[in-house]
C-alpha cells in the first residue's frame, strides 16, 4: 500500500498520513461494493499485486481446501465401513 500512498501524496499534494485515511477509505469503501470473496484481492492489488496474483492465492486456497475435504472424506467413508462391517458382522454371528 505505500507505493500508492506515495503516489496520492505525490499528485494530490496532501501528506503521506493524509494519503493514508485517503487510500484506506477508497479500499473500504469498494469492499463495501464486492462480495466478501474480492476483499483478499482488493488488498493484493492495493499491497502492488495484481488482480492474477490474488486470483492465484484465492485458486490455491480453493484447491487446499478441496484437499482437506477430500481427506476428511476418505477418513469418515473409512469409518462408515468399519462401522458397516462391525454391525454385518453382529448381525450373521447372532445365534
Amino acid at each position: 500500500m505505500k507505493e500508492i500512498i506515495e503516489k496520492v501524496a505525490a499528485e494530490t499534494g496532501i501528506t503521506p498520513e493524509q494519503a493514508q485515511k485517503a487510500v484506506e477509505t477508497v479500499s473500504d469503501y469498494l469492499k463495501t461494493k464486492t462480495p466478501h470473496v474480492f476483499h483478499e484481492q482488493l488488498d493484493i492489488m492495493m499491497n502492488g499485486g495484481s488482480l492474477s496474483d490474488g486470483v492465484k492465492k484465492r485458486m490455491n486456497d480453493v484447491k487446499d481446501d478441496i484437499e482437506d475435504a477430500a481427506r476428511n472424506f476418505g477418513q469418515k467413508a473409512g469409518e462408515l465401513a468399519e462401522d458397516m462391517g462391525k454391525k454385518i458382522n453382529e448381525i450373521f454371528n447372532k445365534k
